[in-house]
């Protein structure tokens, strides 16, 4: 007996539904990166206990995302930033544009950690 599409599409579903979520990523990602935080960060953080262990994340925006304004962002207080959206195509095929996003001889800078990047 064959079983059909919608069938095999349940079977993963249901499969997907039974592995258990670590509801406590977001959380341990920022703490992780939590003695990467700017003085001004840390004042912020003092001034205002509820914000400990709260994402505070800048959107992405096209074309705004790029590292001076994450690391500015980062000052004033943001511990999660997007980059802009990358052009998987040219990230992987032309050099400059790779650059653009990434400097690969130094890194990523850890000012700029957590972030996202964002590939379409």
């Amino acid at each position: 007996m064959a079983i059909s599409q919608e069938e095999k599409k349940d079977e993963t579903v249901q499969s997907i539904n039974k592995r258990p979520v670590d509801r406590e990523w977001l959380k341990k990602l920022l703490r992780k990166h939590s003695s990467d935080i700017t003085p001004l960060s840390r004042q912020l953080l003092d001034e205002h206990p509820i914000l400990q262990d709260k994402a505070l994340v800048v959107a992405p925006m096209v074309d705004q995302s790029d590292l001076p304004f994450r690391l500015l962002c980062r000052k004033y207080g943001s511990n999660l930033c997007f980059t802009p959206m990358i052009h998987a195509k040219l990230f992987c095929t032309k050099p400059k544009y790779r650059q653009k996003f990434f400097d690969t001889v130094a890194g990523t800078p850890a000012e700029d950690r957590p972030v996202v990047a964002q590939f379409c």
